[in-house]
C-alpha cells in the first residue's frame, strides 16, 4: 500500500457565512483529497445567518453531500447586538449572486452551533481544523460553553485581515474580527500585544490564541505582530516623495494560523 493512500485526511469544520467566496471555498474544500468536511456551522457577514445556513444546505445538495451536517450559528453577536454589517451588496441580496436558487431540502441539525463545535472537538480531540470564513462568534460561544474547547481543538484557522493591501473596513483588518468584539479576561496575549492595568476587549482570535514551542511559522508571525506600529517601508524603485504625506499606520492581520498546544 503506497503512502498516499495510508495518509489521513484532516478533518475541518469550515465556520462559513456564504456568500459567494465562502461557496468556491467550501466547493473546494469538498473536493480536496487532502481534507475530510465533518461539519458546517454558519454565521452572519455576508448575509444574515439564517441565510447563511440555507445557502450552506444549498452548496452540500449541489455537491451530493448531503451527509456533511450543518449547525446553524449565532444570530447576533457576542454582546447581542443585532445591527449587523452584511455584505449583500457585494454578494447579492440571496448571498448567491441573485440566483435565486430554489430552498434546499435539508435541515440544519438541531444541536446549537457551541454544542456541535464542542462535541466534534471531544470526538476527535486534537484532529480538528476549524477554518473561520466569517465573524468568530461561533467561537468565542464554543469558549463559552466549554473553556478547554480550545485545547481539544487541533487548529484554528482564521481570514482575518490584510498585509500588504488595504483592508475593507480598516487600513489593516477584513470584516470578520472586528464583527466579534469579546468583553473576557486574555488569557495568553499574543506577542507584542499592549498590556494595561485596565481591563479591555479582547477578540475572540486573541481569546484562542495559546502560545507553544517557537517554529518558523510562529516566528515569523510574532514578527508581523511586532511591525504592527510600524509604517510599511516602501519599495526602493518608488521612494516616498518629500511633500507627501506619512504613510498610514496599520497592522498586518493576514490570514493567521494561531497553534494550539500539542
Amino acid at each position: 500500500m503506497s503512502m498516499a493512500a495510508v495518509t489521513k485526511k484532516k478533518k475541518v469544520i469550515i465556520d462559513t457565512d456564504p456568500g459567494i467566496d465562502d461557496a468556491m471555498a467550501i466547493f473546494v474544500a469538498l473536493r480536496s483529497t487532502e481534507l475530510e468536511v465533518v461539519g458546517l456551522t454558519t454565521i452572519f457577514g455576508n448575509v444574515y445567518t439564517a441565510l447563511a445556513t440555507r445557502n450552506a444546505l444549498h452548496l452540500l445538495e449541489t455537491a451530493g453531500r448531503t451527509d456533511i451536517p450543518v449547525a446553524e450559528g449565532s444570530h447576533v453577536t457576542i454582546k447581542k447586538a443585532t445591527k449587523l454589517r452584511i455584505a449583500s451588496f457585494v454578494h447579492g441580496s440571496d448571498g448567491l449572486g441573485n440566483q435565486n436558487f430554489h430552498p434546499p431540502i435539508g435541515k440544519a441539525v438541531e444541536q446549537s452551533v457551541a454544542a456541535f463545535l464542542v462535541e466534534q472537538a471531544n470526538l476527535y480531540p486534537g484532529q480538528v481544523t476549524v477554518v473561520a470564513l466569517g465573524p468568530l462568534t461561533n467561537l468565542a460561544l464554543a469558549v463559552e460553553l466549554d473553556p478547554s474547547f480550545p485545547k481539544k481543538i487541533g487548529q484554528i484557522i482564521i481570514l482575518g485581515g490584510a498585509y500588504s493591501v488595504n483592508g475593507n473596513v480598516n487600513p489593516a483588518a477584513k470584516a470578520n474580527p472586528p464583527a466579534t468584539p469579546f468583553p473576557a479576561p486574555h488569557p495568553s496575549p499574543p506577542p507584542c500585544a499592549h498590556h494595561s492595568p485596565e481591563p479591555r476587549t479582547a477578540t475572540a482570535p486573541e481569546l484562542l490564541y495559546q502560545p507553544r514551542r517557537p517554529t518558523r511559522l510562529t516566528d515569523a508571525i510574532q514578527r508581523l505582530h511586532c511591525r504592527r506600529l510600524t509604517p510599511f517601508p516602501r519599495p526602493p524603485e518608488a521612494p516616498r516623495p518629500r511633500s507627501a504625506a506619512p504613510s498610514p499606520r496599520r497592522s498586518p492581520s493576514c490570514c493567521h494560523v494561531y497553534p494550539l498546544p500539542e
